[in-house]
């Protein structure tokens, strides 16, 4: 990964980390990406 790439990422990998996942309203999704459904 470029530094300039790295620098974008960092900063949403370190929010991301900070997120309470387990406090966050669950629920199921399906996803199917097929060509037929694109």
């Amino acid at each position: 990964m470029s530094a300039e790439d790295l620098a974008l990422v960092e900063p949403l990998t370190q929010e991301f980390e900070g997120l309470r996942i387990e406090e966050l309203p669950h629920c199921f999704v399906h996803g199917d990406i097929t060509l037929t459904n694109t």
